[in-house]
């Protein structure tokens, strides 16, 4: 396939609402690669006020993509959510096992919860 713009030629606009929030709102928390799969960690805002707080905070979404590395790679996509004031972390531990640490709540009553990452499922791990 090639792309071969020209002067005065206008870009196709997508139409679907979920996509442009999605694009235009995303903000990446972590990233890491290991030796067989590349993992994105995302969160989207929810509307104004989803935290149920008086001051309109937000909860947040997020979007955990995982891709093998491949000329065509098996790529998946999992929600966790909603959620409060997320920070989230990435590390591989001795069995290049990837685990993800998810923080979350307000300041006083923080809760975490920690996934094991494989390329078709995430898990709790307990």
């Amino acid at each position: 396939m090639s792309c071969s713009p020209s002067i005065g030629q206008s870009l196709d606009k997508l139409d679907d609402q979920h996509l442009i929030k999605l694009f235009n709102d995303l903000t990446i928390l972590v990233e890491k690669k290991t030796d067989k799969l590349a993992i994105r960690v995302f969160e989207i805002g929810n509307e104004p006020g989803s935290a149920g707080q008086q001051s309109g905070e937000i909860t947040h979404t997020i979007y955990i993509a995982v891709s093998e590395y491949d000329e065509t790679p098996t790529q998946n996509v999992f929600v966790f959510g909603p959620i409060y004031r997320p920070k989230a972390s990435l590390s591989t531990k001795t069995n290049n096992e990837p685990e993800l640490k998810i923080e979350y709540g307000s300041y006083d009553s923080r809760q975490t919860v920690t996934f094991r990452i494989s390329l078709d499922k995430i898990e709790i791990k307990k």
